[in-house]
């Protein structure tokens, strides 16, 4: 009897494992050939073995087999990948005239092969339990209102010559991507009967109508000044230990028509489009698979990170820093809107994320009039 053989384990030699093999077949290989020769005979300890899968892992994205709509997803990774590909083209494009041909024609592919794809889950979630969720991915409804928002960008301050940066320029960037989701969330939503209007609005009536709606707005302001006053004290520790100021989104205004027209985009547009597609949307949506505690996570981890894709530096180092700080105060506005959503109604949500952003534009108009010399 030997010790650390095959198996490392005392009382177990070569000779008992061969003893406890399965009994062997000979099979005659052709001259030349390679290959064992012996195979296991049937009715072998092998036989409780779990099959090999017919396909490998992540096989089954690319095939087309028992799919309720094959044409259908076929062409949104078709237009999907086929618009990445034009990007790429688009940015080698050295005539500008090419490369605007170009980008208008991938923004269009990308907007249709994901509105198909939108199409495809409606379709192969038809079966689902009618509690469950049975709509399109909210990452791949944003996905089209990211398309679309960019290509209506394009042509509008492209052929207008209008800077979207400027007073006059934000509050139509912030209607064409408000008007995104409106649009959005009725065809692939509204209209696909995934979810209705009382799922989105979800409103606590308590008494008459006016007496709810104004419960619903006080709520939201009061929670609004409340989230403003924290993430305010949160922003100055967390700006002086990184070293970075807090990065301008807003135009810098200097009548009092552009300052109405910034509020106008910051306080009104942008909050209702936002909390009908973050909260009454892509919140409700999620609530119904995973429950409201992990939707109201992963809704404000999304949320954060569609900010922080729009911090522009000039350093890697000024942009990461940034990010961070951006990322650091929005999760918490994401967390405490989604909650005030859950508890309150969509119109709850858009009243508190008016005020904190309307809080925000009056701190920039004070700043803005203050005396630079003393």
């Amino acid at each position: 009897m030997t010790f650390g053989g095959p198996t490392d384990r005392p009382g177990w030699d070569d000779r008992d494992d061969r003893d406890r093999r399965p009994p062997a077949e000979r099979i005659d290989l052709p001259p030349g050939s390679e290959g064992p020769r012996e195979r296991v005979a049937e009715g072998s300890l092998f036989d409780d073995l779990p099959e090999l899968p017919s396909r490998p892992p992540g096989g089954r994205i690319f095939s087309l087999e028992d799919r309720p709509a094959p044409g259908l997803y076929f062409l949104a990774w078709f237009l999907t990948v086929g618009a990445v590909a034009l990007l790429l083209v688009g940015f080698l494009a050295a005539a500008p005239v090419a490369q605007g041909v170009l980008l208008l024609v991938a923004l269009a592919a990308f907007t249709l092969g994901l509105s198909a794809a939108a199409g495809y889950q409606v379709l192969s979630r038809a079966d689902r339990h009618p509690d469950a969720y049975r709509g399109p991915s909210p990452l791949i409804v944003f996905g089209v209102i990211l398309g679309a928002s960019y290509f209506l960008a394009v042509i509008v301050f492209g052929l207008g010559r209008l800077d979207p940066a400027s007073p006059r320029g934000l509050p139509v960037q912030a209607l064409v991507i408000g008007l995104g989701y409106l649009v959005t969330v009725l065809l692939f939503v509204i209209r696909t009967r995934a979810l209705g209007w009382r799922d989105i609005v979800q409103r606590r009536r308590e008494g008459s109508f006016a007496e709810s709606l104004f419960v619903d707005v006080a709520f939201g302001i009061a929670v609004g000044l409340l989230m403003m006053l924290l993430v305010g004290i949160a922003g100055l520790i967390l700006t002086t230990v990184l070293g970075v100021e807090t990065p301008r989104q807003l135009p810098e205004a200097r009548t009092a028509a552009d300052w109405l027209l910034v509020a106008l985009a910051a306080a009104v547009i942008a909050p209702i489009g936002e909390e009908l597609f973050f909260r009454g949307f892509t919140l409700t949506a999620w609530q119904r698979d995973l429950g409201p505690t992990r939707a109201l996570l992963r809704s404000a981890l999304f949320f954060a990170i569609v900010h922080v894709v729009q911090v522009d530096a000039d350093t890697a180092s000024t942009g990461i820093r940034q990010a961070f700080l951006v990322f650091a105060l929005i999760l918490p506005v994401g967390l405490i809107l989604g909650r005030l959503y859950q508890y309150r109604g969509l119109i709850s949500s858009i009243c508190g994320h008016a005020t904190f952003n309307g809080i925000q534009l009056l701190v920039l108009i004070a700043a803005s009039q203050a005396p630079t010399t003393f």
